[in-house]
């Protein structure tokens, strides 16, 4: 059985969730290589299939980039949908064809849809509360097509959700000092 070693860890862990929302990153929607094998009532393919993407991952070190390690379970390795791709070969051996090849569609339309709801987000995150609100009433006001109707309504939800997150600073005199004060 292939052991997972430290070296193995510093490079599963650079792409992990907690990394990615320490650099304001995207954290891709994954498939854990455990779960599946239960999933699929054959839990003792697990060690089998996690030393083959092992070996084909020091083989080949880009497929890292596209690995997590799970941090409950530190055993078990999370493919986001470039990895089901790349080692499909390998999990097409201990799973269905069309399983694999639906399971990769589906992770490429989730992350997808993620990956943009993320950069739609982030474009507020330098902008104070108040031109948050000033853009909202903008948004609010303007006149659309039946078409982008769900549109507008799910940006003025991103919005007032981008708001609701910011903390009500207020700012007072206290003799010749300004104290800030955060209202929940």
């Amino acid at each position: 059985m292939k052991q997972i070693t430290p070296k193995l860890i510093s490079k599963l862990i650079k792409g992990s969730r907690r990394d990615a929302a320490k650099q304001d990153k995207y954290a891709p929607h994954t498939v854990s290589i455990f779960k599946l094998c239960n999933n699929y009532g054959t839990p003792e393919y697990f060690h089998q299939i996690r030393n083959r993407i092992l070996n084909e991952a020091e083989q080949y070190e880009q497929i890292f980039e596209y690995m997590l390690l799970d941090t409950n379970n530190l055993a078990d390795i999370l493919l986001d949908e470039t990895g089901v791709f790349l080692l499909s070969d390998i999990l097409k051996g201990y799973f269905p064809d069309d399983d694999i090849m639906y399971l990769y569609r589906r992770l490429s339309i989730e992350n997808e849809y993620g990956r943009n709801e993320h950069e739609f987000t982030r474009l507020f995150h330098g902008k104070s509360k108040k031109e948050l609100k000033e853009l909202l009433l903008e948004i609010e006001k303007k006149e659309v097509s039946t078409d982008q109707k769900e549109g507008k309504e799910y940006s003025i939800k991103v919005l007032r959700d981008e708001i609701g997150r910011r903390p009500v600073v207020k700012i007072f005199k206290y003799g010749n000092k300004a104290i800030e004060q955060t209202i929940p």
